[in-house]
């Protein structure tokens, strides 16, 4: 019998998407995912440089604090923009205090209006 869960991904896309660089999470980011996850946040430190690093949260049902820690680890370095209405994600970030490390928009078009204003990416 195949594991059916090998063969899902959080990740729906990440790349490029016209001034940002969009990481779109979807279901559950669990400690499983930690390899997957380290590689895509990874990538987008080496490519990219000039864009809006955002990452969309709506459709996150959980995720554990690997996943927080690396979008720490990233603040630490750029923006992170945390898009999307999610009621788990805003919790997390309320029962943990860190909330403040990141912009949080309504959406990914709230972020594309942030990326077209001029300075700092």
């Amino acid at each position: 019998m195949t594991d059916q869960h090998s063969f899902r991904t959080p990740v729906a896309a990440s790349g490029p998407s016209g001034k940002l660089w969009l990481l779109v999470l979807t279901g559950d980011v669990d400690p499983e995912d930690a390899d997957e996850m380290e590689a895509v946040f990874a990538r987008a430190e080496r490519e990219a440089a000039g864009l809006l690093f955002t990452v969309d949260v709506s459709r996150l049902r959980f995720c554990d604090s690997s996943l927080l820690n690396l979008l720490l680890l990233t603040a630490r370095r750029r923006t992170v923009v945390l898009a999307g209405e999610n009621d788990f994600m805003r919790r997390m970030l309320e029962v943990t205090g860190v909330g403040s490390a990141f912009t949080v928009v309504a959406g990914v078009d709230a972020a594309r209006v942030l990326a077209a204003q001029p300075g700092p990416v």
